[in-house]
């Protein structure tokens, strides 16, 4: 996570996952402009050494998307106090958003409304557990591991040639372009294209 030459960086890290996310719910990227920045340059080690820094620990991106849509992802691993996740989604006939700890003990509460709603109202999360049964830890990543055990029985079809909904290696091009071309933009190269 800290060094460029070993492939570190918070936004490859950590905003991957929002960068495939967004793109799942809003298509393909057309061009990115960003701001990547390493804000604290050394890290005590636990041998009281100091880590010098390079790679990034904070990056905002602005992506325009190929249908129009405009998209900010912001991702800090330097909020001092803060470990949290939000997502929010404004369109002309509705809005949806979130806001949740990272790695939290309560699941995340989900608003949605549309215009013909006065107010947003919560939306139930999913009831939906492993198969196996087995129940989580009582710690803090539990609701990670739900999540994680709920997606590989998702994959489990493709593991015997069958079809499911499974990333791609062409998903990770896609979030690995965008990331490129947000440190190409974060250098001085303003609106980086997206497209072919």
């Amino acid at each position: 996570m800290y060094r460029k030459d070993e492939g570190g960086g918070y936004m490859m890290g950590m905003g991957s996952h929002d960068i495939d996310f967004v793109c799942g719910l809003f298509g393909e990227p057309a061009a990115v402009c960003a701001d990547v920045r390493t804000t604290i340059a050394e890290r005590p080690r636990a041998d009281g050494s100091m880590l010098a820094v390079d790679a990034d620990d904070t990056a905002m991106l602005l992506l325009r998307m190929a249908n129009g849509t405009i998209v900010n992802i912001m991702t800090t691993a330097v909020a001092l106090h803060r470990r949290f996740r939000s997502f929010e989604a404004y369109g002309s006939k509705g809005s949806l958003f979130m806001d949740t700890q990272l790695m939290g003990e309560t699941p995340a509460e989900v608003h949605a409304g549309s215009v013909d709603q006065p107010s947003a109202v919560v939306v139930p999360n999913s009831d939906r557990r492993p198969r196996s049964g087995i129940e989580p830890p009582k710690r803090r990543a539990a609701g990670s591991i739900v999540a994680l055990a709920l997606m590989l029985e998702d994959w489990l079809p493709a593991l015997s040639g069958g079809t499911a909904d499974v990333p791609t290696l062409r998903d990770g091009h896609r979030v690995q372009r965008v990331v490129d071309a947000a440190r190409e933009s974060s250098a001085g190269g303003g609106w980086v294209s997206l497209l072919a």
